[in-house]
């Protein structure tokens, strides 16, 4: 079973782009998505504590619906979801020694209704946090 934390337009008011913090303490992955309506281009950076390490997927769908109530009940519909971390550059994640450790995964024009990314710890604890930035080009 997976957290996953839904963002639809801003995402989080009172914080601009924030995705998730998340306590790492076990396996659990740990999913945002995002609808990618209005923008052309996309960064999301993850900032890891402690002695995490894991993997990040990044997958697309176009017939996801979100909840109508900003993402806090289960989605409309689940979708289908596409897996395109191959045709990205990931960051490793891992933080051996303990301490903090960041990286950054670019998406750029994406055709895409949606966007969802997920870290799954696989040893360690600590903290995950994922920013997301966004741009539109007219």
């Amino acid at each position: 079973m997976s957290r996953t934390i839904l963002g639809e337009g801003d995402l989080n008011a009172k914080d601009r782009g924030h995705l998730f913090t998340a306590a790492v303490t076990d396996t659990t992955p740990v999913t945002a998505i995002f609808q990618t309506a209005g923008a052309d281009r996309f960064c999301v950076q993850f900032i890891w504590t402690g002695t995490v390490a894991g993997t990040l997927k990044v997958e697309v769908s176009n017939n996801h619906r979100q909840s109508t109530d900003g993402g806090e009940t289960a989605p409309v519909r689940a979708g289908d979801w596409t897996d395109i971390s191959s045709t990205l550059t990931l960051p490793t994640v891992t933080t051996p020694g303990g301490g903090t450790s960041t990286g950054m995964i670019q998406l750029g024009y994406r055709d895409e209704a949606y966007v969802r990314v997920t870290f799954t710890p696989t040893s360690g604890a600590g903290n995950a946090d994922a920013w997301l930035n966004d741009r539109a080009y007219a």
